[in-house]
């Protein structure tokens, strides 16, 4: 499991450095081949650096007899989930709404040199929006020399199969492999997290930053959940708001400056990004605080809520009965880690909720077209929480110690006691 979250954590890593390189390189007008490679390279020194150091604990042996046999559902359903998607992708290879209009075309702008475009205040479509994906997208086709729709759909791919594979690897070192692959296929079952995976959004790969920074609080390694932290506030705005939110948990937890030390780069170029380089959005859901006092309003929100939450699953397969389920067999033993995790994921939850109360746009209009992607970004760090609250398999049903095997030796001295008992 431990090499598992490392090579999770190293791919998204390198992802995210790589991004920030190529979009550096191509504000000096480095949008080509020999960009591309310079950012990989220096991508992985740096991560190859940085991992090669760090060692979570190895995690508990697994004692539950059919530990294996979850791990095989969880490997069923993630080939079912990815073919799935991929399915779906090769039907709508341009992605959906957001991807042709935001994701995509503003890969296409730093691909072809015309960096500037994509944070111009010309550029309708939020130039102000974090590139981590765009930026990777263009790095791709800057190095593949062709704007070819493989390449957002591989990117697609890569974050929705790292996503359940860390959720997997965290609690597996955690609570154990069981729990881990349990937690896993629990994931792979949320139809509103599977279905967001063609549509080339942000939101999965949000999703997944969130996740590993919440983990690696969790296995006391601070300074990748800064990295992570900072990661996730390069890939959507609402990133920034989980940096911030994370950070505070953390630093009223354990080992602030190391925190704040993992998150620091990575802050500061968005920063500079969004305060420097982009042109701001005028605020479509600038606030209205008055709202606050009014009732209907935190109704209507509430119930959107309510209602998104349960279209996330499917019927009695929802991920929150099965939580529920779980923790009623299992029962609950909170892991110390799931504090802060729990912390940050709910405040960020609350703050969406706030923004959709005093939004000053048509509030059912916010909802019914963005809900659904946050819940997404949620529910891979919701469900590390929520796991890190219920006792592992392995402490209610654990196997007893196989007895150690007979040597010939031990046979033999096992047969001669026996004649001695039988003379005498």
């Amino acid at each position: 499991m431990s090499y598992l979250l490392i090579g999770c954590s190293a791919l998204l890593s390198w992802v995210g450095a790589a991004s920030i390189l190529f979009f550096l390189f191509a504000a000096a007008g480095g949008a080509n081949t020999g960009g591309a490679l310079a950012a990989f390279a220096v991508a992985g020194g740096v991560c190859s650096f940085v991992w090669r150091g760090v060692k979570p604990p190895a995690g508990p042996e697994p004692v539950f007899r059919w530990h294996w046999l979850v791990a095989a559902a969880f490997g069923l359903a993630l080939a079912l989930a990815a073919a799935t998607a991929w399915a779906d992708m090769a039907a709508a290879p341009h992605g959906d709404w957001d991807a042709w209009s935001i994701w995509n075309v503003r890969a296409r702008m730093l691909a072809g040199g015309a960096w500037r475009n994509a944070v111009s205040p010309e550029f309708r479509n939020h130039p102000d929006y974090p590139m981590l994906t765009s930026s990777f997208i263009a790095s791709l086709w800057a190095l593949v020399g062709s704007n070819t729709t493989l390449i957002p759909r591989l990117t697609s791919a890569m974050f929705f199969g790292a996503t359940p594979l860390a959720l997997a690897a965290g609690i597996g070192l955690l609570r154990g492999r069981a729990m881990g692959w349990i937690a896993g296929v629990v994931l792979l079952a949320t139809a509103g997290f599977v279905s967001e995976a063609p549509v080339q959004y942000a939101d999965i790969p949000l999703s997944g930053f969130m996740l590993l920074a919440v983990a690696w609080l969790a296995l006391d390694e601070p300074v990748p959940a800064g990295v992570f932290a900072s990661l996730a506030a390069w890939t959507k705005n609402e990133g920034v708001a989980f940096c911030v939110v994370f950070l505070a948990a953390g630093f009223l937890w354990r080992k602030r400056l190391a925190l704040i030390a993992g998150a620091a780069p990575g802050l500061a170029f968005v920063a500079i990004f969004k305060l420097l380089i982009a042109a701001p959005t005028s605020g479509s859901v600038s606030p209205d605080l008055a709202r606050l006092a009014d009732p209907s309003r935190h109704l209507q929100v509430a119930s959107a809520f309510a209602q998104g939450i349960w279209a996330m699953g499917l019927d009695w397969r929802h991920p929150a009965l099965v939580v529920i389920a779980l923790a009623a067999v299992l029962r609950f033993r909170p892991h110390e880690g799931a504090a802060p995790a729990g912390i940050a994921t709910m405040a960020l939850a609350v703050i969406d909720y706030l923004v959709y109360v005093t939004t000053r746009d048509d509030a059912a209009w916010l909802l019914s077209t963005s809900l659904n992607r946050i819940l997404v970004q949620l529910t891979p760090a919701g469900l590390f929480t929520a796991f890190l609250l219920i006792r592992p398999v392995d402490e209610v049903a654990p196997v007893e110690a196989a007895s150690t095997p007979e040597t010939p030796a031990a046979r033999k001295q096992g047969a001669r006691g026996g004649r001695k008992a039988m003379q005498s």
